[in-house]
């Protein structure tokens, strides 16, 4: 039952390309640069810096605390085990988090490579550096934390539990509303900038390397819905085996 297996709902941080207007699409890609393993040896540094592991997983699991189960609850398969088992959704959620939060720690090196890989396509080595110190800095650190603890996941958990019963991919809409929150985020983390602090986003966004991470923006935000549907078999049974165990505990129980 792929329905208790919902694994890959990493709530979307703004990334760090974000700007205060949507930026403009992205052209194919283009041919892989001579130099390309040397942006990409730089990128993973600006990867870590726009997805940082202190702050996305705490943020990811409690965006899971308050809405998976309610997300859950809301589909017609959960309903009826429910019926059957009241309680069961609580249960399972207990039983798999922890679980979830060590797979979700595992996968951010994936998510880094990928984002590394992107940002090696489209930006240079200076541009990468200049990025990632600004985005290492004091501000642009507080910008990504601000935005984490603004964006509201619940589209994206929605999005994953419908993956999960329906067995299908995110669509459009999905990818569209994912996006709109992130920016939503990023704007309201602005208001609790200091005036300096605002300065120095704004500086950093019109200088040659902001610019140009904005034009990289839509790649870059493809590459993490790419990375939040993907499917590993193994962790997609370890999460029905919880669920299974937890039913039988229940069964037991009624008994």
């Amino acid at each position: 039952m792929r329905a208790l297996m919902i694994l890959l709902l990493l709530p979307l941080a703004v990334p760090a390309t974000a700007a205060p207007a949507a930026p403009p699409a992205v052209a194919a890609s283009p041919a892989r640069p001579a130099d390309f393993d040397t942006r990409v040896q730089h990128g993973l540094a600006l990867a870590r810096f726009a997805q940082p592991q202190d702050i996305i997983i705490p943020q990811t699991m409690r965006q899971l605390d308050e809405s998976l189960v309610a997300s859950m609850k809301g589909t017609e398969q959960i309903q009826q085990i429910e019926t059957a088992l009241p309680g069961f959704t609580e249960r399972y959620y207990a039983a798999a988090r922890p679980e979830l939060e060590a797979y979700f720690k595992s996968r951010l090196p994936q998510l880094w490579q990928a984002m590394a890989e992107t940002y090696g396509q489209y930006l240079t080595v200076d541009e990468i550096d200049q990025a990632g110190r600004f985005f290492g800095g004091s501000v642009g650190r507080k910008v990504v934390r601000l935005a984490n603890e603004r964006v509201d996941a619940r589209a994206a958990i929605d999005a994953g539990v419908k993956q999960g019963v329906n067995d299908t991919e995110l669509t459009e809409g999905d990818r569209q509303q994912m996006k709109t929150e992130s920016v939503k985020a990023f704007l309201g983390s602005i208001g609790s900038l200091t005036p300096a602090e605002r300065s120095a986003l704004a500086t950093f966004s019109a200088s040659p390397a902001g610019r140009a991470a904005r034009r990289v923006g839509p790649a870059v935000f493809k590459t993490m819905t790419t990375w939040m549907s993907e499917r590993d078999p193994k962790i997609e049974a370890r999460m029905g085996e919880i669920a299974l165990n937890v039913a039988a505990e229940m069964q037991g129980a009624k008994k």
